[in-house]
């Protein structure tokens, strides 16, 4: 399985999230370990009640761990060859296009069986109330005025992405706090 580390690059403009990290060391470290935080604790929670890594081997981090490749890179360039891909909260900070993009890299390094398992929240086609959509609709806030073309999306527009890669359609198999666990198939 790869686990994909997102490579951050120039967008043209000041992307705060993006490209704001390579000017401040202090913020850049604290940043960075927030979010390994925040994985380690969303993958722990994951584990308890998703079964799709059965046959694969999966981390609770981003350091090595046996039959799981880390892997930088620039992912809209590339994305090495494996059973499935896991991305976390990556889609999220993207334009539909480069999700496209993105998502048309992986299918190309997936075998017939292969997946994508993304872990994303997902916002309502119609407003609720709850604290987990709550949450997401927050964060789509954080999305839009931080990351140049970032958002949070619908069920619809998830798969609308998955199948203009060309995969076939997307699993929901579970809801872990207040984001989901999609599987992308071919």
């Amino acid at each position: 399985m790869l686990l994909l580390k997102e490579e951050y690059h120039s967008t043209g403009s000041m992307d705060l999230v993006h490209e704001y990290p390579g000017q401040d060391p202090r913020f850049n470290q604290v940043f960075n370990t927030e979010m390994f935080n925040h994985t380690r604790i969303t993958v722990s929670k994951i584990l308890e009640s998703y079964n799709g890594f059965e046959h694969l081997t999966a981390c609770e981090h981003a350091l090595a761990s046996p039959g799981v490749e880390n892997v930088g890179g620039d992912m809209f360039e590339s994305v090495p060859q494996g059973d499935a891909i896991f991305i976390k909260a990556i889609l999220h900070d993207w334009s539909d296009d480069h999700c496209l993009k993105l998502l048309k890299n992986c299918y190309k390094a997936l075998p017939e069986h292969g997946k994508v398992i993304v872990v994303e929240g997902v916002l309502p086609e119609i407003p609720e109330k709850g604290a987990p959509v709550k949450a997401i609709s927050q964060t789509d806030l954080v999305m839009m005025t931080q990351h140049l073309g970032g958002k949070e999306r619908t069920w619809q527009e998830f798969l609308d992405l998955a199948i203009g890669a060309g995969f076939a359609g997307i699993r929901y198999e579970c809801n872990v706090s207040c984001y989901w666990v999609m599987e992308i198939f071919k």
